[in-house]
């Protein structure tokens, strides 16, 4: 069986998903689509039963490097590039100084801030609208340089990444080969980007982006002390350790600072990820147990499938949407009749 990927009501498919005989995770890049798109039509080759169809969390676009070029207070208001409600607006910043940076722009929340003879910070914010709209960030020593950036399917509630995120500190020991921190992802389906902040604007000569790292963007500016901003991403299917990498190699060591961070898509989750029945004697009846769903995001078609040593497995449950916080309990019976 084969899937076809249309942009809603359009002629030509963005992406096909081929081969399908067995039960599983299919995964395609809708790498036809030109521009952006919301809603899609799927056509059907063969038979093709959906469990489950997500959006896979991607890095959308960076906007320009802005500067506030002074030694002592500065505010640099930036704009960030097109996004739509939802998106998440992450704002790296780079200080040629020892002063901490900071932002007083409401609806932000600092990620990281670090300090050497340079300085480093990173902010997000989740958008309620489309816009272009971003932060003022500030700072009180030399030049400062900041960016925004727009990641987009991430989960719409709570903090849109894990809390075990990682830096990396080069901010008073200069490298020629900074790296991405390592972290440990906690679900499937994460995004994990890291956030490369530099001093001057010496270009990477080699290397950029490492083994299956996706290069997303890549800055710089020879505005006041020069600066240079770059993003590599990879997709982790499922919870697992994430290595340091290499991010690459510059032309000649520089100050720098990196944020690795993983981001969490939607999900719908059991309230315990298995449900064992034990033994169960054959000869006493069907066997029955009520668990729960309980749904972060909003979700639509969502069904429920069992699997086990029962003559047969069936459910109370209905395929249905889930709004974000429902918690609905489905009804699990086994029989060996």
């Amino acid at each position: 069986s084969s899937i076809d990927v249309y942009v809603e009501d359009g002629n030509d498919p963005v992406a096909v998903f081929e081969n399908i005989t067995d039960e599983g995770w299919y995964k395609v890049y809708l790498t036809e689509l030109a521009g952006e798109a919301t809603t899609f039509d799927l056509k059907v080759g063969g038979v093709v039963e959906f469990d489950y169809v997500v959006d896979p969390i991607s890095f959308i676009n960076a906007g320009s490097i802005f500067s506030g070029l002074n030694n002592g207070a500065k505010s640099v208001p930036v704009t960030c590039p097109s996004y739509v409600a939802d998106d998440i607006l992450i704002i790296s910043a780079y200080d040629s100084g020892t002063a901490t940076i900071t932002t007083p722009t409401s609806g932000w929340a600092e990620i990281a801030n670090l300090t050497g003879n340079d300085d480093a910070a990173w902010f997000w914010s989740r958008a309620t609208t489309s816009g272009t709209a971003g932060a003022t960030i500030e700072s009180t020593d030399d030049d400062l340089f900041v960016i925004c950036y727009v990641i987009r399917g991430v989960t719409t509630t709570g903090t849109p990444f894990e809390s075990g995120f990682g830096t990396s500190d080069a901010l008073s020991s200069a490298t020629a080969t900074p790296a991405t921190a390592a972290i440990s992802t906690n679900g499937p389906d994460r995004f994990v980007v890291h956030f490369y902040n530099g001093d001057d604007d010496t270009a990477w000569s080699s290397g950029l982006p490492p083994s299956g790292w996706t290069a997303d963007d890549d800055q710089s500016t020879t505005d006041g002390t020069d600066a240079r901003f770059t993003v590599i991403s990879r997709a982790v299917a499922s919870a697992s350790s994430v290595a340091s990498a290499t991010v690459g190699t510059l032309g000649t060591g520089e100050l720098s600072a990196g944020l690795t961070i993983a981001f969490i898509p939607p999900i719908v989750e059991w309230n315990q990820s298995t449900y064992d029945f034990g033994t169960v004697d054959a000869s006493g009846g069907n066997a029955t147990a009520v668990v729960k769903i309980d749904a972060s995001d909003n979700h639509t078609n969502v069904a429920v499938t069992c699997t086990g040593n029962c003559t047969e497995i069936t459910t109370n449950w209905t395929t249905t949407s889930m709004s974000d916080s429902d918690s609905y309990e489905v009804e699990i019976t086994c029989s060996n009749s």
